[in-house]
């Protein structure tokens, strides 16, 4: 609880702390307590009269504790406005469906804060998905809010810029957790848990988006989703989301670094879902560098059907180096790998440590790429695996074992390095480069054609 004494409306004689008190009589508080006073019925009103009556460079509106009924938008439509709860115990409780994308707040102006709310979307009574938990305008900042049960989004920025999304927790959303569209936002420091579709989804429109020190959980697709230019996703947490953990697609220029993919499911049984990080379609300039990506792809019958790091279509100029991705080892006849890799061109693939997976490293259809220096343990098929029309590539430096790195330790179906083709395919490994590879327990295996082989240590 906080109290506020002084000013002029009513909150009091003492010295004033803000421009503007709120309060609810359903709480206990008076007149003699706040500037404005809500009643339970209609709160909106209060809330928006308070708002009308800022200078016009806006200041602090502190909302106190209690349930407040909203039944159409509280809407900042002043600048430098800073509206402000007192924790979860202000609650703004919607009351109201919309038909277009709008929040129980709405900013709509410029430089505005809006903070220590709990925000319920009621989405029981309230389940179109427009209905979001705050949507904002440029250069907003939205923290330390507790938004749940919203048939929409819980924060949602469309067309917008700067915009700071900062340590809030967002539970039980009907759609997604976070959306941002427009350039240079920053995401970071979000608990989200249970959301219907992406927990953060960066839109394609995005330019230089940060998404950092976020935890995504139990979302119905992929924990955060982004698209666009320049952005940077570091050390996130997604785990148990049912999809790709990290999911880009029409990426140029970003970075992925040092987050953390545990657990998240396949939709179904085809091996480019429930991926740890996953890259599709056309992608540039990329760089995937330690992040640790373990048990992803599971689902209700099928154990393992994702990638650690999934990478498919078109990309170029891709860089996956220092990753850890262990523990998805198939059960079914699908390929997946602690890396897989289809359609790249001029990538490197550098100083992953890969173990307990079905293949260490697959690359399909794939040209003019580098993979060095990767350490591939105890595949339960291939370490290291070059297929399907790949060309032009360059094999060095790995280290490949099964168990203890003895003869016994394969089967006559587990390899160390297999250039050849996939099962019921004529396209072939071809025109590659395996060079100075340690190999234990079993040699190389060439099933393509025209491959260079050369200093290999077998032992």
């Amino acid at each position: 609880m906080a109290i506020y004494i002084g000013g002029t409306g009513g909150a009091g004689g003492g010295k004033r702390t803000c421009r503007f008190v709120v309060g609810t009589s359903t709480a206990g508080w008076t007149t003699k307590d706040c500037d404005y006073l809500c009643d339970g019925v209609s709160d909106e009103i209060e809330f928006n009269a308070a708002i009308k009556a800022m200078p016009l460079y806006g200041g602090e509106i502190v909302v106190l504790d209690g349930t407040y009924n909203i039944t159409a938008a509280i809407t900042v439509d002043k600048s430098y406005i800073t509206l402000m709860g007192n924790g979860n115990n202000t609650v703004l409780k919607r009351m109201f469906g919309s038909d277009y994308y709008a929040g129980v707040i709405i900013v709509s102006e410029n430089h505005c804060v809006v903070r220590d709310f709990q925000i319920h979307g009621n989405k029981q009574s309230y389940g179109v998905s427009y209905n979001a938990g705050i949507s904002s305008n440029y250069n907003t900042i939205i923290q330390n809010n507790w938004i749940h049960d919203c048939a929409g989004d819980g924060v949602v920025s469309a067309g917008s810029s700067y915009q700071r999304v900062i340590g809030n927790r967002i539970v039980n959303c009907g759609m997604h957790g976070i959306t941002q569209s427009g350039t240079d936002s920053f995401v970071n420091g979000n608990f989200i848990n249970g959301c219907g579709d992406y927990g953060i989804n960066i839109t394609s429109s995005f330019e230089r988006a940060i998404v950092s020190n976020n935890t995504v959980q139990s979302c119905q697709n992929a924990g955060i989703y982004f698209s666009g230019w320049e952005s940077i996703v570091i050390n996130n947490v997604c785990q148990d989301n049912i999809g790709d953990g990290i999911y880009g697609s029409g990426v140029t220029m970003a970075v992925i670094s040092s987050n953390v993919c545990y657990k998240n499911k396949a939709k179904t049984a085809a091996y480019s879902s429930g991926n740890g990080i996953s890259f599709k379609g056309n992608n540039s300039y990329v760089t995937i560098i330690g992040n640790t990506c373990r048990q992803n792809g599971t689902t209700s019958s099928v154990n393992g059907n994702g990638s650690g790091i999934f990478l498919g279509g078109n990309s170029a100029y891709i860089t996956v180096s220092g990753n850890t991705c262990a523990d998805h080892a198939s059960t079914s006849s699908t390929n997946v790998s602690g890396i897989y890799a289809y359609g790249l061109s001029g990538s490197t693939i550098n100083g992953n440590n890969c173990y307990n997976n079905m293949n260490g490293i697959t690359l399909e259809a794939s040209k003019s790429t580098t993979i060095s220096g990767n350490s591939c343990f105890s595949s339960t098929e291939k370490g290291i695996y070059v297929v399907g029309n790949t060309f032009g590539c360059t094999i060095t430096g790995n280290t490949v074992m099964r168990g203890n790195g003895i003869t016994n330790s394969y089967t006559a179906t587990q390899y160390t390095i297999y250039m050849g083709n996939i099962a019921g395919s004529s396209t072939q490994g071809r025109g590659n480069v395996v060079v100075g590879n340690c190999i234990l327990g079993k040699n190389y295996t060439d099933a393509g054609e025209s491959n260079t082989f050369a200093n290999n240590k077998y032992s």
